[in-house]
């Protein structure tokens, strides 16, 4: 499970309000026992996990892997990588 203490304080502004928290986890469930239902390995559903994660964030940022790699405290280029091992698409480098 994801929770607010995992994310950085500038990703976060605010704490979630619980019954957010609690929404979140209640759907991740669901989500996660219809993929093992399914046989989904644990890779699988981590990359899924993370593919829709970075899919919200990045227009959070303007859909500039630069902005979110610096707000998450990650390597732009480890972060491009990752986007497209995840077949997300990327715009043209956008290098500070």
């Amino acid at each position: 499970t994801v929770l607010p203490t995992h994310l950085p304080p500038d990703l976060l502004g605010t704490a979630a309000a619980p019954g957010v928290t609690a929404a979140l986890d209640a759907a991740l469930d669901e989500w996660i026992g219809s993929c093992l239902a399914a046989g989904t390995n644990y890779d699988d559903l981590l990359q899924e996990l993370e593919g829709r994660l970075l899919q919200l964030l990045l227009p959070r940022f303007g859909h500039k892997p630069t902005h979110l790699a610096r707000a998450l405290a990650m390597n732009r280029a480890t972060l491009r990588k990752r986007l497209r091992a995840l077949g997300q698409a990327l715009p043209p480098d956008d290098g500070d």
